[in-house]
C-alpha cells in the first residue's frame, strides 16, 4: 500500500505498512499478541482484508477484551470505506485499551480520527489525532492531519506537520512532498521546488514528485523544466495512468512545444516497447490541442506492433474532426472488430458503438446512427449517455416528445452527470408549450451548484430562457474568461444569437472556429444560431475554415497515415551518417538541389533556415517567389514568440535513394540561426534510430508512400 498521497484536496485515505505496536508489554498479566492476532496481522499487511477481519473476530470470541484485535478489524474497515464498523471497532477497542500503552493508543485513536474523516467530520477527527498525538509521534499521523489542514487551505499547520515528519524521519520522502504541496500552495513556488527535489533524491520512481515540481516549474513560466518532469513522470511508477495522462495533456493546452520536444526526444532514444508509451502520451496531447494531423501518424505507429482498440477509437476520433468521415467510419469499425475479438462478453462494446453514433451524426448521417442507439438500446443496458445521445439525435429529428423521454431517463439515471439534459428537455418543453415544466428545469440549472456549472454554458442559457439577459451575460463572460485561450466561444455565440445580437455572435463563431471548431453539419441544426444561419458572413467563413481544413487534409508538411488495416507495404531501411558537434547531430542533406549541413532536432516542428541561407537560395535561384506561402508565430523552448517566413522545400534529400517533396519550412529572422532539420521532414521518414557507435541514423520507411 503506497503511502504517498498526491494532493490534499483529492486525498484518499490509505493506511500505512508501518506495522503498529503488538508487542507484548512487559508485566502485562494477559497476553494479547494472541496466534490469531497474530495471523490478522499478517494478512492485513499483505491486503487480503476480509481473512483479516475473520482471524481478528475468531479471537473476540475467545478474548472479547482483546483491544489489538479491534485495532485490527478498525483498519481494515477503514481500508474498505465501512465507516460505521471501523468507528464501532475504535471505540471498543478504546473502551479495553491499557492506557499505558501509548503506542496502541497513538493507534487506536488515530484509527478513530480517519473513521472521522472519512464522514467528513474533520472537527472531531483533528480531536483524534491530536490525541493520538499525544500519546506517540508518529509520522502517518502528523500526515493524517497535515492533510485534513491542506483540505482547510491552512497549508502553514500543514508545513508545520510536514516538517515534524523530516523531523521523525528525514529519509521519508513523504515528508519532503508535503512540504513542497503546503510551500506551493502558499505561492513560495522556489522553495516548493527545492523539497520536491529532495523528495525525488530520495524517491526516484515516485511519479508524483516530478508532476507536482512540474506544476510549481509551470507557475514560474519555467516551461522546459516543466516539461521534462512531466515527461519524467511517464517513466516512473505505472507507465500508463490517467492520474498522469490527466497531468500531461492538461499541461499542454498551456506548454505544447516544450511537452513536444521533450517527447520527441525520449522517443527517439527509448527502446521500441518504451516509445509506444511516450508515443501514446504525445497523441494525446495533439488531439486535445486539435492537431490531429501529428496526433494520426503517433497512433498509427502505436499500431503497427499494438492491437489495442482504443487507439483505434482514437484515430477515428481525429479523422472525424478533419471531417474525414470515411476513414473515420474505417478506424471506428476495426476497433469494433478488436475488442469483439479480446472481449467475447462485450465488455466495451457500447463505448464504441458510442464514438461510431458520434462519427455518424456529426457526418450528416442522423438516421445511420439513430438505428445503432435503437438496437444499443434495445438488446443491452443502456447507461444515461446512451439515452443521452439518442434524445440528442431524437429531438433533430423532430421527435420532441421521444426526446424528452430519453433525456428524462438519462438524468434519472446519472443526475449529476446529466445537468446539460435537464436544460435541453426544459428548452423541448418550452418550444411544446409546457411552461411550467420548463420553468422547473431551468430553475433547476440555476440552483445546481458546483465548482464546475456555477457559471457554466448551462446557466448561461437557463438565465437567458427565464429572462434575465443580464446574468446570462455575466455567466459568458465569466466562462469565457475561466479559459480565455480555449474558452468555450461556440456557445457564447449561440446565446448571442439567441439575444439577436448578431455582430457579436459572428465575432464569437470566428473565435470558435479559429479555436478549432469543426462541427460543420452540427452549425446546419443547430436552433440557436437561426438568427446568423443564412447570414453571408456566417456561409463564407465556414467556407474559409472548411478549405483551412482542407489544407490539413492535404498533408502539407505532416503525413496523414491512411489505413494501415488494409495491410502494410514493404519497408526499407537506410543509414544516414551523421557527425558529432557537441550534443548534436549534424547530416548532411539537398534542399532543392543545394547541398547543406543540417541539425538533427527532433524539437523543431519544421525545417528551418537562417535569413543568411535563404537569401543565398534566392539570388542563385534555389528558391522562387512561388516557394514563399506567408509567415507564421513560432513559440521556441523558453516560451518567446518570435515570426518567421514560411516557405516551401521542393526536394529534400537524404543520401541519393531518400527524397521528400513539398516539405514545409520556416526562414528564421536571424542570420546566426543554426539550420534545423525539424518534424515536418522526421514525421514522413517513418522509424529513425541513432546508433552513436556507427555514428549513423537508422531510417525505416515506405518507399511507395
Amino acid at each position: 500500500m503506497n503511502r504517498l498521497i498526491t494532493t490534499f484536496i483529492t486525498a484518499i485515505l490509505v493506511l500505512s505498512t508501518t506495522t503498529t505496536s503488538f508487542a507484548q508489554k512487559k508485566g502485562s498479566k494477559k497476553d494479547y499478541n494472541t496466534y490469531y492476532v497474530t495471523k490478522a496481522l499478517d494478512e492485513f499487511n499483505k491486503s487480503n482484508l476480509n481473512n483479516a477481519i475473520e482471524l481478528a473476530q475468531l479471537e473476540l470470541k475467545t478474548n472479547p477484551d482483546n483491544y489489538r484485535a479491534y485495532l485490527i478489524l478498525s483498519l481494515c474497515y477503514i481500508n474498505q470505506n465501512d465507516i460505521s464498523n471501523a468507528m464501532s471497532s475504535a471505540n471498543k477497542g478504546l473502551d479495553y485499551a491499557d492506557k499505558k500503552d501509548k503506542r496502541l493508543m497513538c493507534d487506536l485513536y488515530h484509527a478513530r480520527g480517519k473513521a472521522y474523516s472519512m464522514m467528513g467530520d474533520t472537527a472531531k477527527a483533528l480531536v483524534d489525532i491530536d490525541k493520538s498525538l499525544s500519546f506517540s509521534k508518529q509520522t502517518y499521523v502528523y500526515e493524517e492531519r497535515l492533510k485534513i489542514y491542506g483540505a482547510q487551505a491552512k497549508y502553514d499547520l500543514a508545513a508545520a506537520d510536514a516538517k515534524m515528519i523530516i523531523d521523525l524521519d528525514p529519509a521519508d520522502y513523504n515528508g519532503y512532498h508535503y512540504l513542497g504541496l503546503s510551500y506551493d500552495r502558499m505561492g513560495n513556488h522556489k522553495e516548493a521546488i527545492q523539497q520536491y527535489t529532495y523528495a525525488i533524491n530520495l524517491a526516484p520512481d515516485a511519479e508524483s514528485n516530478y508532476i507536482e515540481r512540474a506544476l510549481s516549474y509551470k507557475k514560474t513560466n519555467s516551461y522546459s523544466l516543466a516539461a521534462r518532469d512531466y515527461v519524467t513522470a511517464i517513466g516512473a511508477g505505472e507507465a500508463l495512468s490517467s492520474y498522469k495522462l490527466n497531468a500531461v495533456t492538461s499541461a499542454s493546452l498551456v506548454m505544447m512545444p516544450q511537452l513536444e520536444k521533450e517527447l520527441r526526444r525520449v522517443i527517439l532514444l527509448a527502446t521500441d516497447e518504451q516509445s509506444l508509451v511516450y508515443r501514446l502520451y504525445l497523441a494525446e496531447c495533439y488531439r486535445i490541442n486539435n492537431m490531429e494531423e501529428k496526433a494520426i501518424p503517433q497512433y498509427d505507429a502505436i499500431t503497427k506492433v499494438s492491437t489495442d482498440p482504443n487507439i483505434y477509437s482514437r484515430m477515428a476520433l481525429c479523422y472525424s474532426r478533419l471531417c474525414q468521415f470515411d476513414e473515420a467510419l474505417e478506424y471506428i469499425d476495426k476497433a469494433v472488430e478488436i475488442n469483439a475479438q479480446q472481449n467475447a462478453d462485450g465488455y466495451n462494446k457500447d463505448y464504441y458503438d458510442n464514438v461510431k453514433v458520434s462519427i455518424l451524426d456529426d457526418a450528416g448521417r442522423s438516421k445511420e446512427a439513430l438505428t445503432i442507439l435503437n438496437s444499443m438500446i434495445e438488446n443491452g443496458v443502456p447507461d444515461a449517455f446512451t439515452y443521452y445521445r439518442r434524445a440528442w439525435i431524437r429531438q433533430y429529428e423532430g421527435d420532441f416528445p421521444g426526446a424528452i423521454e430519453d433525456f428524462s431517463k438519462a438524468i434519472s439515471m446519472d443526475p449529476d452527470n446529466q445537468v446539460h439534459s435537464v436544460l435541453t428537455r426544459g428548452n423541448l418543453r418550452r418550444l411544446l408549450g409546457d411552461e411550467d415544466g420548463a420553468r422547473e428545469d431551468f430553475e433547476y440549472i440555476i440552483n445546481y451548484r458546483n465548482d464546475n456549472d456555477q457559471f457554466s454554458s448551462n446557466s448561461m442559457f437557463a438565465y437567458f430562457y427565464l429572462g434575465d439577459n443580464e446574468k446570462a451575460l455575466l455567466c459568458e463572460k465569466a466562462l469565457l474568461a475561466k479559459e480565455p485561450e480555449s474558452g468555450d466561444f461556440y456557445n457564447a455565440a449561440c446565446l448571442e444569437s439567441l439575444m439577436g445580437n448578431k455582430e457579436q455572435a459572428l465575432a464569437f463563431m470566428d473565435s470558435a472556429f479559429v479555436k478549432g471548431y469543426s462541427e460543420f453539419h452540427h452549425i446546419t441544426r443547430d436552433r440557436d444560431l437561426d438568427n446568423i444561419r443564412s447570414t453571408q458572413e456566417l456561409q463564407d467563413m465556414i467556407t474559409h475554415y472548411k478549405g483551412k481544413l482542407d489544407e490539413k487534409r492535404k498533408n502539407k508538411g505532416l503525413m496523414l497515415v491512411k489505413s494501415s488495416t488494409q495491410g502494410s507495404q514493404e519497408e526499407k531501411t537506410v543509414e544516414i551518417p551523421f557527425t558529432k558537434d557537441g550534443n548534436m547531430c549534424k547530416v548532411k542533406c539537398t534542399i532543392n538541389g543545394l547541398p547543406l549541413h543540417f541539425i538533427f532536432d527532433t524539437g523543431a516542428s519544421d525545417v528551418s533556415i537562417s535569413s543568411v541561407e535563404a537569401s543565398f537560395m534566392f539570388k542563385n535561384e534555389y528558391l522562387s517567389r512561388n516557394d514563399i506561402r506567408g509567415s507564421q508565430n513560432y513559440m521556441n523552448a523558453n516560451g518567446e514568440i518570435s515570426t518567421g517566413t514560411v516557405i516551401n522545400l521542393r526536394t529534400v534529400k537524404l543520401n541519393d535513394e531518400l527524397e521528400l517533396n513539398d516539405i514545409r519550412a520556416s526562414v528564421a529572422h536571424n542570420q546566426s540561426a543554426p539550420l534545423l532539420l525539424g518534424q515536418s521532414v522526421l514525421e514522413r521518414l517513418g522509424k529513425i534510430e541513432i546508433d552513436n557507435d556507427k555514428k549513423v541514423l537508422r531510417i525505416t520507411y515506405n518507399p511507395k508512400k
